[in-house]
C-alpha cells in the first residue's frame, strides 16, 4: 500500500513540474499532456500593425458623436422611476461603446508611433553603422590627415541626417501632427511628415 501511494505522489509532482515549465522548453516527450492551440489568430485587424491615420482620425469623430449623445442623455435621477432602468442599461451600453472605441483609438495611436519610433530606430542604427565605418578607415589610415576638414565636414552631415528625426519622447506631438494632416484633408504619407516633423 506505501509503495502505490508513494508512486501516486510521484507522478503528481511529475505532474505539476510539467505546469512550470514554458512550454518552448518542455521537452517533446510532455508535448502530448498539453492542450494545443491552432495557432490562429483572432479575426479582425489587431494583428495587422500598418498605421492608418484616417482609421484613427473616423475613430475620434465616431467617439465625439457618442460623446455628444451620452451628454444629451437627461440624467437617471430626474427620470420617473419606471423608465430609470431602461436608460440606465441604454446609457452603459453607450459608454461601454465609448470604452471599446477608445481603446481602439489608443491601439491605432500606438501603430503610429511604433511606426516613427522604427523609423527613427532604423536611421540611428544605419547613422551609427556609416560612422562606424568612417572611423575605421579613419584608424586604418585610409583617410589623410590632409582631409580632416572634409572628414568633419562628413561627419557633421552624418549626425544631421542620422538624428534628424525626433519622435522618442515627442510621439504624442507626432500623432496629432498626423491627425492635423488628416483634418486638413492633406492626403500626405507618414514618411513625409517624418521628414519634417
Amino acid at each position: 500500500m506505501m509503495a502505490v501511494c508513494g508512486c501516486i505522489m510521484s507522478v503528481r509532482s511529475f505532474s505539476l513540474s510539467l505546469s512550470l515549465f514554458p512550454p518552448r522548453f518542455a521537452d517533446n516527450s510532455t508535448k502530448n499532456l498539453r492542450l494545443q492551440h491552432s495557432g490562429k489568430a483572432r479575426k479582425g485587424d489587431g494583428n495587422d500593425l500598418t498605421p492608418n491615420p484616417r482609421k484613427l482620425h473616423n475613430i475620434g469623430k465616431e467617439l465625439d458623436k457618442l460623446g455628444r449623445v451620452i451628454n444629451d442623455m437627461k440624467p437617471v435621477s430626474e427620470l420617473p422611476f419606471n423608465v430609470r432602468p431602461k436608460t440606465r442599461k441604454e446609457k452603459n451600453k453607450l459608454a461601454s461603446r465609448a470604452c471599446r472605441l477608445k481603446k481602439k483609438a489608443q491601439h491605432e495611436a500606438n501603430k503610429i508611433k511604433l511606426y516613427g519610433l522604427e523609423t527613427e530606430h532604423k536611421r540611428l542604427m544605419n547613422g551609427i553603422f556609416q560612422l562606424k565605418q568612417i572611423l575605421v578607415g579613419k584608424c586604418n589610415n585610409t583617410i589623410k590627415s590632409e582631409d580632416a576638414e572634409e572628414y568633419k565636414q562628413q561627419l557633421d552631415t552624418l549626425v544631421q541626417t542620422s538624428s534628424k528625426i525626433k519622435i522618442a519622447g515627442n510621439s504624442t506631438e507626432f500623432v496629432n501632427k498626423m491627425l492635423e494632416n488628416v483634418r486638413a484633408g492633406n492626403n500626405i504619407s507618414i514618411d513625409t511628415v517624418l521628414e519634417n516633423f
